[in-house]
């Protein structure tokens, strides 16, 4: 489509929504160096307020009237538009923005001069009072898109997708460490693991996971409701299979397989021939830090799995959500 062709640093679904942002730090960084100490060191606000403006187009921050004149340099100019119109936005404010003594005070100042962009008056057709004239910008929205030009109108298309490239990779690195801080954080409530138990089982089935992406192995990902994990890695039979013989207490002897295979059915109750890793540890929690009964119990669920026939379609024994706790219909 249109829009992830001319503008894939903000709107193209395969790329992470942080990564115009990282680009526009670097850029401000070189170009306004004192800024960016203040705003990303000191105050620690860059990236939040830049965020919205890649990702709305600046219409989020700016009236509709004002903010589609950026829009329209956008489609004539390319990607570029946008990073040179923010770099002059916070150069317009450096002197008040390096004055500013905490985040609340910066963040009001720029979003005063983001309200009343492009209201400046003409003075040929309207007549303010002082104290009005103060309150409006410095300058109109076709100014500050005119002074980009002048004085970022070398940045290109080029450059960005460069840097965009370079950043791509730290961007991804980042994201997958809070999926995985995110994920390891949800486990925990309940979990027989300590925490750098539940590290460790997490890095072989990220390891599972990645060899299920590169051999294929069907979904990437399962979707699930917690508000604060919006997709976990998932593994598949065979992966599990292959940490169940490596990992587990009963991961040995003539039939380990089958274990493995049953246990797998056990916990896909959604049928959908993925396993998180939430379930993952729960499993191997009752198999070796529960008690004989608990284990006792787990071994019969597996044992009477096998009992779902097409002449015998009795469902599977369910899981409850506490850990090592199951029950049979």
């Amino acid at each position: 489509s249109f829009i992830p062709f001319s503008l894939p640093l903000s709107l193209s679904p395969s790329l992470p929504p942080s990564l115009p942002v990282v680009v526009f730090e670097q850029l401000t960084e070189k170009h306004l160096p004192e800024l960016y100490q203040l705003l990303k060191h000191r105050l620690n606000i860059l990236s939040m307020i830049s965020l919205s403006w890649f990702l709305t187009l600046f219409f989020s921050v700016m009236d509709s009237s004002t903010a589609v004149n950026i829009l329209d340099c956008f489609f004539v100019d390319g990607a570029k538009v946008l990073f040179q119109v923010a770099l002059m936005i916070l150069k317009f404010i450096e002197s008040p923005l390096l004055s500013s003594s905490d985040e609340a005070e910066a963040i009001g100042k720029l979003n005063e001069f983001l309200a009343e962009l492009g209201k400046k008056a003409s003075q040929e057709n309207k007549v303010e009072l002082e104290e009005e004239i103060k309150k409006q910008a410095p300058v109109s929205i076709h100014e500050l898109i005119k002074q980009s030009y002048e004085c970022f109108g070398f940045i290109s298309n080029s450059t960005i997708e460069r840097m965009r490239m370079g950043a791509r990779l730290e961007v991804c690195h980042h994201l997958q460490d809070s999926s995985r801080r995110s994920i390891l954080r949800t486990t925990m409530e309940g979990s027989k693991f300590t925490r750098p138990e539940l590290e460790q089982l997490y890095f072989w089935f990220e390891e599972g996971h990645q060899q299920a992406l590169f051999w294929g192995g069907g979904r990437q990902f399962m979707m699930v409701s917690s508000s604060h994990v919006k997709q976990e890695p998932t593994i598949d039979v065979e992966r599990f299979s292959m940490l169940f013989r490596y990992l587990s207490p009963w991961g040995f002897g003539e039939h380990a397989e089958v274990i493995s295979h049953r246990a797998f059915r056990l916990l896909d109750t959604q049928g959908t021939g993925q396993m998180t890793f939430g379930a993952f540890t729960q499993l191997f929690g009752v198999m070796s830090r529960t008690t004989l009964q608990e284990r006792l119990k787990l071994l019969y669920c597996l044992h009477i799995i096998s009992l779902t026939t097409p002449t015998n379609p009795t469902p599977p024994p369910t899981r409850k959500k506490a850990v090592g706790e199951y029950t049979t219909p």
